[in-house]
């Protein structure tokens, strides 16, 4: 309750390169929506990278081989393709 409660002292975005999985098909919090909180780091001069997946609100339970690869790219590996399941 205390990290809901307390007051955030800095915005790390702004200034570490941030980036965001959007999920298309997420009915907990639309593609809109998503679309409007990474606007409003751009808005506020973070640096941010969104990249889209095909998938509802967890993506890491249905497609968890492609966000282990967005991780690792993200974090600077080179990554061969996505093995089919």
């Amino acid at each position: 309750m205390a990290s809901v409660q307390a007051k955030a002292t800095a915005e790390s975005w702004l200034e570490i390169p941030t980036h965001y999985l959007l999920c298309e098909d997420d009915l907990a919090i639309p593609a809109f929506a998503q679309e409007m909180m990474t606007g409003m780091v751009r808005d506020k001069g973070g640096e941010i990278e969104v990249e889209r997946i095909k998938s509802s609100h967890s993506p890491f339970l249905s497609q968890p081989y492609k966000v282990v690869e967005w991780l690792r790219r993200v974090a600077g590996e080179q990554v061969n393709q996505t093995p089919s399941v």
